[in-house]
């Protein structure tokens, strides 16, 4: 019989292991894909925050014009004017004072930053807050602008009041303002004398 074969013999496989070099180079790599996913992700945040942001902004602004209409469609007419002339004692660039039809005094001003109506009406309470601008123009029947601070007689020739609130806050992305205007038809007009 013939001798059997000798069991092969395979070579030895070396073990081989990252060298330090290598190490450190996919450590640099794993880093700067860190570093440039956690840019996008604070971008995406960051624009998250301005948007929720404008749009409380927003939100607060065009509550504060419905409120301010609601204060308006409560206007009266002045007692005994022929035509019907509207009951504001007094207006400025940035203020409005009328009479409604409970005969209460209402002044709709900035106090602050604070967008307040006072007056004998009611309390005082807070239309808007973080508000940095409030504007009043009035017009008179034929759209004509008058002046910022109308006399008594001109007073009674406002039909429409332009009104105009810009709000603003900070946040991480800076500051942001939104801006609201308004022109409203004074009701108290098309209703005659003592109307509301």
């Amino acid at each position: 019989m013939p001798p059997a074969p000798a069991p092969s013999r395979k070579a030895p496989t070396s073990r081989r292991a990252f060298t330090l070099v290598e190490a450190i180079t996919t450590l640099v790599v794993i880093a700067l894909i860190g570093v440039a996913a956690s840019r996008v992700l604070f971008q995406a945040f960051q624009a998250l925050d301005h948007a929720s942001t404008r749009t409380d902004l927003a939100n607060t602004v065009a509550s504060a014009m419905e409120r301010i209409s609601g204060e308006f469609r409560t206007m009266q007419a002045a007692t005994g004017s022929t035509p019907p002339t509207p009951d504001i004692t007094a207006c400025t660039a940035s203020s409005i004072t009328f009479r409604n039809t409970s005969n209460a005094t209402r002044t709709i001003t900035l106090s602050g930053s604070n967008l307040v109506p006072t007056g004998s009406a009611a309390a005082t309470q807070t239309i808007a807050s973080n508000v940095t601008a409030f504007t009043v123009q009035t017009y008179d029947a034929a759209n004509s602008a008058l002046p910022a601070t109308p006399s008594a007689g001109q007073r009674d020739t406002i039909r429409r009041v332009q009104i105009t609130i810009t709000a603003s806050a900070t946040n991480t992305g800076g500051s942001i303002s939104e801006t609201l205007r308004t022109k409203i038809y004074l009701r108290c007009m098309g209703l005659g004398s003592g109307s509301s």
